[in-house]
């Protein structure tokens, strides 16, 4: 959700919003930003922040049918296209000021063109990671790791990843190693507690393992653990196998690349 008040100003940000737009906490959003317009890529096709009229009122009221928004995330390079749902948020506290209320912004996929109609595959916002809502969102793809070049595409970047953390390299190596000291064992033990149906405990120990896997900005396990965490206790054991497999190969190249 992102949140402004019925004079449009900016409150704030969910936390599926934060990791999505590459930000730790609102913190540190609050350090590069005071707004989220600002990311708002100004761009033809795109609506953008406007000095003389609100984007979010000409979401409300344009009668265009391809409103649509570019984000420009806190990763370089990496930009998100989205619709945008907005709804008007009235609580139970003002009901005495019936002009008091609030809105609510939810980011969803990007309208069609008349000339993608014929395209009956639905256009997902191009995010990694993606956090899943719904079983039903996992693809085939997601069981896909591919090994990228990693001379012309590193799988981790830790003099990057350390300055966005504000640690020296030093630290930033301690922190990796003590990570993946235990990640294979963690992983095991996750897989236990799905073999004996403690899927309540298993989903504890994998959402623990996800945070420090999101707290050291490595996507390329983030999202094998997403896609096996969506898994765990839904009665689908060819796909819980083939994610755990996955995330396996996705940890064992990722050894490879830091030894």
């Amino acid at each position: 959700m992102i949140l402004y008040d019925q004079n449009c100003q900016f409150l704030g940000l969910g936390s599926y919003e934060l990791m999505l737009f590459g930000f730790e906490d609102m913190a540190e959003f609050c350090r590069y930003h005071q707004d989220f317009k600002e990311l708002l890529v100004e761009q033809e096709g795109y609506v953008c922040a406007s000095t003389d009229f609100s984007w979010i009122d000409y979401f409300r009221y344009s009668g265009a049918a391809d409103k649509k928004i570019l984000i420009q995330t806190h990763e370089e390079g990496k930009r998100i296209e989205a619709g945008v749902k907005i709804s008007e948020i009235h609580l139970k506290s003002s009901v005495e000021e019936e002009n008091t209320f609030y809105y609510a912004l939810e980011l969803t996929k990007p309208p069609q063109h008349k000339s993608d109609e014929s395209d009956n595959t639905p256009k997902e916002l191009p995010v990694d990671p993606f956090e899943y809502h719904s079983i039903d969102q996992i693809r085939s793809e997601d069981f896909d790791f591919e090994i990228p070049d990693t001379k012309t595409n590193p799988l981790y970047d830790f003099a990057l990843h350390a300055q966005k953390l504000g640690i020296d390299l030093h630290t930033m190596s301690q922190k990796i190693e003590t990570y993946m000291t235990s990640l294979d064992e963690s992983v095991a033990h996750i897989d236990m507690l799905v073999q004996k149906e403690y899927f309540s405990q298993a989903h504890k120990e994998i959402s623990t393992l996800k945070n420090s896997t999101r707290e050291l900005r490595i996507s390329t396990l983030y999202r094998p653990l997403q896609t096996l965490e969506a898994l765990i206790g839904n009665n689908n054991d060819a796909l819980y196998v083939d994610a755990l497999i996955n995330l396996r190969a996705a940890i064992k190249t990722f050894k490879e690349q830091l030894a």
